[in-house]
C-alpha cells in the first residue's frame, strides 16, 4: 500500500505544531473520548451498552496506563481527520489488563 506524500508532510507539520503540548494531554484526550462515548451511548435511543463499555474501558485503561508510568503523546491531523492520544512504554501486565478491558467491551457490544 503506497503512502500519500502530502499526508506524510501534513502529519509532520502537525506533529511539530502539537509538539509543544504537554505529554499528559494524550491521557486527557483518551479520557475525554471515553467520556464522550459514555455520554453518546447513554443518550442514544436505544441505549448503547457497547458504546458505554468502550467508554469505560478507555477511561480505565488511560488511568491505569498513566498510573503505571506509561508515556503519552497527543496526536492530531485534520487532513486525516484524527485527534487523540498515543500511549507507549507500559509494562506487560498493564498491557494485558488493558487488552482484557477492551475484550470485555467487545463482548458486551456483541451481546448487548
Amino acid at each position: 500500500m503506497a503512502t500519500n506524500p502530502a499526508s506524510n508532510s501534513s502529519q509532520a507539520i502537525f506533529e511539530k505544531i502539537l509538539g509543544w503540548l504537554p505529554a499528559w494531554l494524550g491521557f486527557i484526550l483518551i479520557i475525554a473520548a471515553g467520556a464522550a462515548a459514555i455520554i453518546v451511548g447513554a443518550i442514544s435511543n436505544p441505549v448503547s451498552a457497547g458504546l458505554i463499555a468502550f467508554g469505560v474501558a478507555a477511561i480505565a485503561s488511560s488511568i491505569l496506563a498513566w498510573w503505571a508510568g506509561g508515556k503519552s503523546e497527543p496526536r492530531g491531523n485534520p487532513f486525516d481527520k484524527s485527534f487523540g492520544g498515543v500511549v507507549s512504554g507500559i509494562d506487560g501486565w498493564v498491557w494485558l489488563v488493558i487488552f482484557g478491558l477492551f475484550v470485555v467491551a467487545v463482548i458486551i457490544a456483541v451481546v448487548a
